[in-house]
């Protein structure tokens, strides 16, 4: 799992019945986690803290627990987590299935800043100091938040859906979406990117992004270039730890580890279970999230 020196993962998988499980050497360890909806969406801080979106909650992990952070109302549920510090937080959420909410928390208390009933939103970035947020989803459109005023910033002509975004401060965001869709946003605004694939992409991190029929890209500078992860299932997450500490998860307990030389598959013997996203430290390995309530993490 590896290449040259030995590393040590952290690993967690979620899922839809709350479980929790670490590996183990002859498998993944049960521990008590009574979480009941998916985990969706991880973020993972610096000093070992992590916050998930969890059915209706915002969960937070500190030291050896995770404990609930936020709740809303049944019919709610939160579906994307970012975090710049623990007083400044962003999530996306969704009321009965039809109204979107965009939140934000300011270290006291929660509160909408945007609202679509018709538009879904499926993604959020935000840069460093919060000052400028996009949020991309259903029809193509990318808002984008400055100076307190949102603006639609992108439109796709064909009205293709996004899935997805990452980026930093330096390059800024990219989206990714249905039909191998990959915009980045430069000066001029929003410009396709050749993905070489017709796959739809789900999850983006870093130089890395991952979809449907095991497809994984790696940027290699000025291109997309494909590499062959040995899944062939819809990849719901990636995380990007460095060219030799890639892991991507997705259904069908689907998870992959790349070393720098070659993909790994690793078994988590929980039939019928989706993984749904994956989060880690630099210095660390991910945690990894999906349907039925699942967390599996490494020890």
């Amino acid at each position: 799992m590896s290449s040259g020196t030995h590393t040590s993962f952290l690993v967690a998988l979620c899922g839809s019945k709350g479980q929790v499980y670490r590996p183990f050497s002859s498998g993944w360890l049960e521990t008590s986690l009574h979480a009941s909806a998916p985990w969706p969406s991880l973020y993972l801080v610096d000093g070992g803290t992590a916050y998930a979106a969890n059915g209706n909650k915002v969960m937070r992990f500190v030291g050896d627990d995770w404990v609930e952070f936020a709740h809303w109302e049944m019919g709610y549920e939160i579906t994307s987590i970012h975090v710049i510090d623990a007083t400044h937080l962003w999530a996306l959420g969704v009321e009965d299935g039809i109204d979107h909410f965009v939140l934000f928390y300011d270290g006291s208390s929660w509160s909408i800043l945007k609202h679509a009933s018709l538009d879904g939103f499926n993604a959020l970035w935000c840069d460093a100091t919060g000052a400028n947020v996009f949020v991309a989803g259903e029809g193509g459109l990318i808002w984008w938040r400055h100076d307190d005023i949102w603006d639609l910033d992108y439109i796709h002509p064909d009205g293709t859906s996004l899935f997805d975004l990452d980026g930093n401060d330096t390059t800024g965001p990219v989206a990714v979406g249905d039909g191998g869709l990959i915009l980045r946003r430069g000066p001029m605004g929003w410009t396709i990117e050749d993905s070489g694939t017709s796959a739809a992409l789900r999850a983006v991190h870093g130089p890395v992004v991952a979809g449907d029929a095991g497809t994984v890209l790696i940027h290699s500078g000025d291109h997309w270039e494909a590499t062959t992860s040995g899944l062939d299932v819809r990849l719901n997450g990636v995380w990007y730890g460095g060219p030799d500490n890639i892991w991507v998860v997705g259904d069908e307990t689907a998870v992959a580890h790349y070393d720098g030389s070659g993909w790994t598959r690793l078994m988590t013997h929980l039939p019928g279970i989706d993984f749904l996203s994956v989060q880690g430290l630099d210095l660390g390995g991910p945690w990894i999230g999906g349907s039925e309530g699942y967390l599996l993490k490494t020890p």
